[in-house]
């Protein structure tokens, strides 16, 4: 029972520490991450935030319709 209570008291004392600030973000151009010239990519990756998927683009084509629209 003892134990009990010290991992209740040890789960409590950690649930109710202070909160920490969530990162602020912000948008930015593709010319702040890319400074060259973006026509001349040939390859996008593109990744889901919230599964982790990646695909990627390398078809000079589809990169162009990508970058024009």
């Amino acid at each position: 029972m003892k134990h009990f209570i010290v991992v209740l008291l040890v789960v409590f004392i950690t649930g109710c520490q202070g909160r920490t600030d969530p990162i602020q973000l912000k948008p930015i151009t593709l010319s702040e991450v890319y400074p060259g010239s973006i026509l001349e990519v040939d390859r996008i990756e593109l990744l889901d935030g919230s599964t982790g998927e990646r695909k990627a683009i390398e078809d000079k084509q589809m990169i162009l319709h990508f970058l024009r629209s």
